[in-house]
Protein backbone atom coordinates (compact mmCIF):
# COMPACT_ATOMS: atom_id res chain seq x y z
CA UNK A 1 0.00 0.00 0.00
CA UNK A 2 1.24 3.51 -0.71
CA UNK A 3 0.28 6.27 1.66
CA UNK A 4 1.28 9.80 2.48
CA UNK A 5 0.83 11.73 5.69
CA UNK A 6 -1.64 14.40 4.58
CA UNK A 7 -4.29 12.71 6.75
CA UNK A 8 -1.90 10.92 9.11
CA UNK A 9 -2.04 7.60 7.23
CA UNK A 10 1.72 7.07 7.11
CA UNK A 11 2.18 7.96 10.78
CA UNK A 12 -0.68 5.74 11.96
CA UNK A 13 0.59 2.85 9.81
CA UNK A 14 4.17 3.28 11.03
CA UNK A 15 3.14 2.94 14.67
CA UNK A 16 0.65 0.08 14.09
CA UNK A 17 2.16 -3.38 14.57
CA UNK A 18 -0.05 -4.77 11.81
CA UNK A 19 1.84 -2.81 9.16
CA UNK A 20 5.48 -2.69 8.18
CA UNK A 21 7.06 0.50 6.83
CA UNK A 22 9.19 -0.73 3.93
CA UNK A 23 10.41 2.41 2.21
CA UNK A 24 9.79 5.83 0.75
CA UNK A 25 9.43 6.87 -2.85
CA UNK A 26 12.24 9.31 -3.54
CA UNK A 27 13.39 11.31 -6.52
CA UNK A 28 12.83 9.68 -9.92
CA UNK A 29 10.32 7.33 -8.23
CA UNK A 30 13.08 5.23 -6.67
CA UNK A 31 12.32 3.27 -3.53
CA UNK A 32 14.56 4.15 -0.60
CA UNK A 33 14.68 1.34 1.94
CA UNK A 34 17.40 2.39 4.38
CA UNK A 35 17.42 4.77 7.36
CA UNK A 36 13.62 4.64 7.32
CA UNK A 37 13.17 5.68 10.94
CA UNK A 38 14.69 9.05 9.97
CA UNK A 39 11.41 9.82 8.15
CA UNK A 40 9.51 9.75 11.45
CA UNK A 41 11.72 12.02 13.55
CA UNK A 42 10.16 15.23 14.81
CA UNK A 43 12.12 18.44 15.35
CA UNK A 44 13.81 18.56 18.75
CA UNK A 45 13.31 14.77 18.95
CA UNK A 46 9.78 15.11 20.32
CA UNK A 47 7.61 12.01 20.58
CA UNK A 48 4.80 11.50 18.09
CA UNK A 49 1.40 12.09 19.68
CA UNK A 50 -0.81 9.45 18.02
CA UNK A 51 -3.92 10.69 19.84
CA UNK A 52 -3.40 14.12 18.31
CA UNK A 53 -2.82 12.61 14.84
CA UNK A 54 -6.08 10.64 15.12
CA UNK A 55 -8.02 13.68 16.37
CA UNK A 56 -6.73 16.08 13.71
CA UNK A 57 -6.40 13.44 10.95
CA UNK A 58 -3.19 15.13 9.89
CA UNK A 59 0.38 13.91 10.12
CA UNK A 60 3.00 15.90 12.04
CA UNK A 61 5.78 17.82 10.30
CA UNK A 62 8.82 15.56 10.38
CA UNK A 63 12.42 16.61 9.71
CA UNK A 64 12.50 14.53 6.51
CA UNK A 65 9.53 14.27 4.19
CA UNK A 66 8.50 11.89 1.45
CA UNK A 67 5.50 12.22 -0.80
CA UNK A 68 4.66 8.52 -0.72
CA UNK A 69 5.56 5.78 1.71
CA UNK A 70 5.07 2.09 0.87
CA UNK A 71 3.53 0.21 3.80
CA UNK A 72 3.18 -3.56 3.83
CA UNK A 73 0.37 -5.26 5.67
CA UNK A 74 1.68 -7.87 8.09
CA UNK A 75 0.16 -11.28 7.24
CA UNK A 76 -2.59 -12.47 9.57
CA UNK A 77 -0.55 -15.44 10.82
CA UNK A 78 2.18 -13.04 12.02
CA UNK A 79 -0.46 -10.81 13.64
CA UNK A 80 -1.70 -13.89 15.51
CA UNK A 81 1.81 -14.69 16.73
CA UNK A 82 2.29 -11.08 17.85
CA UNK A 83 -0.97 -11.33 19.82
CA UNK A 84 0.17 -14.57 21.47
CA UNK A 85 -2.24 -16.76 19.50
CA UNK A 86 -1.37 -20.02 17.82
CA UNK A 87 -0.77 -19.34 14.13
CA UNK A 88 -3.08 -21.13 11.71
CA UNK A 89 -2.10 -21.97 8.15
CA UNK A 90 -4.64 -20.23 5.85
CA UNK A 91 -6.77 -22.55 3.71
CA UNK A 92 -6.24 -22.63 -0.06
CA UNK A 93 -9.15 -20.25 -0.80
CA UNK A 94 -7.88 -17.50 1.50
CA UNK A 95 -4.11 -17.66 1.04
CA UNK A 96 -2.42 -14.32 1.51
CA UNK A 97 0.38 -13.15 -0.73
CA UNK A 98 3.49 -12.04 1.08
Amino acid sequence: MLCNDSHGDATLSKFDNYFEFIGVIGKNNRIIDNKLDDYFVLPRSKNVDLVKVKEKMKGPKYKLTAERRPIQNVPIWIQDLMAGKEAQEPDEDSKEYY
